[in-house]
């Protein structure tokens, strides 16, 4: 044997004394350029509260007739960072997304909510912090389900106060937060390939996540007005991506700034880590004990289930394209994006029953946005009922079920950027098949 060892080229002779050694667990590498620097979960949240903080500079330095700054500020920024990621796309839907609000800005449809805070800003910072201090002792002692002034305490540093709302007072806050999102979104997106062994369709499925996000008439809507949802959005987004990267104690922070905001934001946290993070039999455990609760909050009422089996469908296609109202102006774009985001629905049918699509933990994605319909079902019936004690049937949702299903909008996004990406892919395999 030794002899025949030494009659080998010295290459095979080498590999054949020193064999290669068992392969081990594989181990997360960090790439150089771009992608690695921002998959850092600190830098990004670095670089985010550095913008911020020039945001808030310049709003203090210019006058109140002047917010167009603070969104050319932004889109320098946006510039940059589709610099940064070597997308140039990335920068032209960036600088869409900060104008289009300013083209279908129309201060006749204005939320009643977005009325509300703006007087409300009128009091001053103290006085929210107050009322937010004493809105916490009242929710300790007496069961109220809000937290008054939290959420105009967190955005009092953003907002132009003296400026008037036809000055486009709250465009560039919002836009901001927009475009926030959409960087962690964007994040998400690459961590929940990784995750799910779908690490080759990573870059598109990030990519198709941002734009559909940033070009969603939903985000473009909501824009024109004060309202808690793009607030409350971000730190939804936040806090899922600083528990997936394992950042414990900022996600317990940011929870707590969410909860602020709105009260049944950690249940809507849940939601988005049982979709995003790597599946974990004990994260359906989770949403099955959710679910439960749920249903104990409602008290088992024909009604609101037979709602919140409606709603898994209507959180994707809404306002609904059967009645013609929905189809006129301001709405209008509205009910075109639920007509193409019932794609996203097929697609979630398709993988909550295919066992390969199950297997890659893709049906997690349809369990987690059907889990938030249910949520919004439970909320909108404890606030008809318990609280403003108004009849409840099928088909009342108990609020604006439009704007509350805003939050789940970065899931539907993911789930139809999967569906086309996988499908792109397989017509390219298809292609390479027949040559």
């Amino acid at each position: 044997m030794r002899d025949e060892i030494s009659d080998m080229p010295t290459a095979l002779r080498r590999d054949h004394t020193h064999p290669r050694p068992r392969a081990g667990p594989l181990r997360r590498t960090r790439t150089a350029g771009p992608i690695a620097t921002v998959a850092d979960a600190s830098r990004p949240l670095a670089v985010m509260t550095m913008v911020a903080l020039g945001f808030v500079g310049i709003n203090q330095a210019i006058p109140s007739d002047m917010m167009y700054i603070l969104s050319m500020y932004l889109a320098v920024v946006g510039i940059l960072y589709a610099a940064f990621m070597r997308d140039p796309l990335a920068g032209v839907i960036i600088l869409l997304s900060i104008g289009l609000p300013y083209v279908f800005f129309d201060p006749a449809s204005r939320f009643l909510d977005g009325q509300y805070y703006e007087v409300q800003l009128n009091y001053g910072y103290f006085e929210f912090l107050n009322m937010m201090i004493e809105s916490v002792k009242g929710r300790v002692t007496s069961g109220d389900n809000q937290i008054r002034g939290a959420f105009l305490v967190m955005i009092y540093p953003f907002l132009k106060v003296d400026a008037i709302f036809e000055n486009f007072k709250f465009v560039p806050y919002n836009s901001l937060l927009i475009f926030g999102c959409a960087v962690v979104l964007r994040l998400l997106a690459s961590d929940f390939c990784e995750r799910h062994n779908m690490a080759a369709h990573g870059p598109l499925v990030a990519k198709l996540t941002f734009y559909a996000f940033l070009l969603s008439p939903t985000s473009i809507f909501f824009s024109a007005d004060l309202l808690k949802d793009q607030t409350s959005m971000f730190t939804v987004l936040l806090s899922t991506l600083l528990f997936v990267r394992r950042r414990y104690v900022l996600f317990a922070l940011v929870v707590l700034a969410a909860s602020l905001v709105r009260s049944y934001n950690p249940l809507t946290i849940a939601c988005f880590i049982l979709a995003v993070d790597r599946p974990k039999k004990i994260y359906l455990l989770g949403g099955g004990v959710l679910l439960l609760g749920l249903l104990a909050l409602v008290r088992g009422s024909p009604a609101a289930v037979v709602n919140m089996v409606a709603s898994s469908v209507y959180v994707y296609v809404n306002p609904l394209p059967i009645r013609l109202s929905n189809w006129l102006p301001p709405v209008t774009l509205l009910t075109l994006q639920g007509v193409v985001f019932s794609v996203a629905w097929v697609g979630a049918m398709y993988q909550l029953f295919d066992a390969r699509s199950r297997r890659m933990g893709l049906d997690r994605l349809t369990i987690a946005i059907a889990l938030f319909g249910c949520i919004l079902i439970a909320v909108g019936y404890n606030n008809a009922v318990n609280f403003n004690e108004t009849e409840y049937g099928i088909g009342t949702g108990g609020d604006n079920m439009t704007r509350k299903c805003f939050p789940i909008l970065p899931l539907i996004c993911m789930q139809l950027s999967i569906v086309v990406a996988r499908f792109a892919r397989q017509q390219q395999a298809g292609r390479f098949m027949t040559k």
